[in-house]
């Protein structure tokens, strides 16, 4: 059967017969269509949207629809957009508020910028990796997140919004413990991918592949903008993980080898269920503290953390 996909003109926007790959190709267009509401507008560099309701019920056409409008990063400005789903709005509205408190404390951001030891030179040591510049612009970014919008209550009014700008004076200490932890943890990755350029026996060559994932894993591009903070902070400790277990390798390589065979399994149950980004994003947390459980143990862990734990969270997250 021939399949037509219409706008709401009526218009063909595109046919097949196979219905799943037209749903993948264009539900995200049909998405954004059912939601239009009066509310939504973009360019906005300060706090002007009156009370902004968590979801709301309206309709469109005939039918009832039920949205929940949130901030929207423009990079330049910031948006109001409804969302269909709750999770994405509220992932949204964090970044937009982010993106908010930055363009509203103008002076703040450019004396983190100046002003925070070892911030140049923490791009150097990440420029054979990535963009230094990029990685300098998310740190101030990852800096207003940690001190006005991660865990705490959501901002929503402009009152709100005026109440949290009078804790500005934390971005300086906040933004100076993350250059901290990412500059130390970059030290010791640069130091570990020396001491792996000279392992070049056979026996060594699978536990030096795992780590390098690793590695290219916690440092992928735009990786402090990706990575929540509360792993973000914990970055110093994963890399005297693997300081640790390069240090202990060559007395325990049958160890080191059913360790790696247990994340294996993990990993590729992780890689078959459709997690969310939220989810992804906290599993992936849960498997470097998995690894330290793993491979440097007297370092601990931040949250209990076991493989039954991890195939708990993983079958939680696919119900």
């Amino acid at each position: 059967m021939l399949v037509r996909l219409v706008d709401d003109r009526g218009k063909v926007v595109a046919m097949g017969r196979d219905l799943d790959a037209l749903f993948q190709a264009h539900g995200s267009r049909a998405a954004e269509q059912q939601f239009h509401h009066d509310l939504e507008q973009s360019g906005a560099t300060d706090w002007v949207f009156g009370d902004l309701a968590e979801s709301l019920v309206f309709k469109q056409g005939k039918i009832q629809l039920k949205g929940f409008p949130a901030l929207v990063d423009e990079g330049a400005s910031v948006g109001v957009k409804v969302f269909e789903q709750v999770q994405s709005a509220q992932q949204s509205h964090r970044s937009g508020l982010v993106r908010l408190y930055r363009l509203r404390l103008k002076d703040q951001d450019k004396y983190l910028a100046k002003k925070l030891d070892g911030l140049k030179p923490l791009g150097m040591y990440y420029s054979a990796r990535g963009d230094a510049s990029s990685l300098l612009d998310g740190i101030i970014h990852a800096t207003f997140r940690l001190t006005l919008v991660e865990n705490q209550p959501d901002v929503r009014s402009q009152a709100d919004f005026e109440a949290r700008i009078a804790r500005r004076g934390e971005l300086f200490e906040q933004g100076q413990k993350l250059v901290n932890v990412l500059k130390s943890a970059l030290e010791k990755a640069n130091a570990c991918e020396v001491k792996m350029a000279t392992m070049t026996a056979p026996v060594f060559s699978a536990a030096v592949e795992d780590i390098r994932a690793q590695l290219n894993e916690l440092f992928r591009p735009n990786f402090v903008l990706e990575t929540p903070p509360k792993w973000l902070m914990e970055y110093d400790r994963y890399l005297e993980g693997v300081t640790v277990r390069l240090e202990k390798l060559q007395g325990n390589l049958i160890r080191d080898q059913s360790a790696q065979q247990e994340l294996q399994a993990l990993e590729a149950r992780m890689n078959q269920e459709a997690l969310d980004e939220e989810a992804l994003k906290e599993f992936q947390g849960l498997m470097q503290e998995f690894r330290i459980s793993l491979f440097a143990q007297a370092l601990g862990t931040r949250v209990p953390v076991s493989k039954k734990r991890l195939e708990q969270a993983l079958n939680r997250s696919a119900e």
